[in-house]
């Protein structure tokens, strides 16, 4: 069961690696990542999972409060070695089917994808510089593949990702879903916008706030209306307002002082 070198060794030992790093980002006694950094997980549920599996491989040590000597989980918890050295300390004692990878991947794609910046689309990305070795080793154990120098998630990577509730049933992003929405919404809006918000926005097609509030009153149910005090979700009108800002500029062209171009 237990092979030593085998790639899921490696591989926890940089997921844990970037778990610890992120959970000490904000350390307020030692240095992010290093041996002694020490964190509380405030009862918030991605810490406390964090927290559990960095414990369940022996990575982190209680530091209990003078007042409370025998309390061992709302406390401190202290990194008991540098977070660069976790991928060679595992990599000693992890092999094959270790019944803490499931949590140790959930974990780390919580932190890293819900509260950080890798992404979850099924897309090519460009993978963010913390996540490089972690995601090296995805790559390795076929949960990446690299696309040119971008990575994109494999099906492997699928039950761990609806878990997380960043991809539906049928295995696609939520994200893509939401991006393909407001592109094919932001490109009806451009293409059937009333003149008198045309005529609104050119002096300032910058204008996100009030483009939100536009949005918010005028486009309702994939088109335009006459302002109503139906709205549409803050959420929907914001990611809108920003794609429909893109394309307004390029329909009036790079030199917006010089006048709208409608060709």
């Amino acid at each position: 069961m237990v092979e030593v070198g085998d790639v899921e060794a490696p591989l926890c030992g940089e997921l844990a690696a970037a778990v610890a790093r992120f959970v000490t980002r904000s350390c307020r006694h030692g240095s992010p990542g290093k041996r002694g950094a020490t964190f509380y997980h405030d009862a918030f549920s991605h810490l406390e999972t964090a927290t559990s599996v960095l414990k369940s491989f022996g990575l982190i040590t209680p530091v209990p409060s003078a007042d409370q000597p025998d309390e061992a989980w709302y406390c401190y918890h202290a990194l008991a070695l540098d977070a660069d050295e976790m991928p060679g300390f595992l990599a000693l004692s992890v092999g094959n089917d270790d019944e803490r990878f499931p949590e140790l991947f959930q974990s780390f794609l919580n932190l890293a994808c819900e509260y950080d910046d890798l992404p979850t689309s099924r897309k090519p990305f460009e993978c963010p510089q913390a996540y490089r070795a972690a995601a090296r080793m995805l790559e390795q154990a076929g949960f990446l593949q690299q696309v040119g120098d971008r990575y994109s998630w494999t099906e492997k990577a699928t039950p761990a990702m609806r878990t997380l509730g960043c991809w539906n049933t049928a295995g696609e992003s939520w994200d893509d879903i939401e991006e393909a929405r407001i592109e094919r919404e932001s490109e009806v809006a451009i293409e059937t916008m009333p003149d008198d918000i045309l005529r609104a926005f050119e002096s300032g097609p910058d204008d996100l706030l009030s483009w939100i509030v536009v949005l918010e009153t005028r486009w309702i149910d994939g088109g335009w209306q006459e302002a109503s005090d139906r709205r549409v979700s803050l959420p929907e009108a914001i990611g809108l307002a920003r794609r429909v800002i893109e394309k307004f500029k390029a329909k009036l062209g790079t030199g917006c002082g010089d006048g709208p171009s409608r060709g």
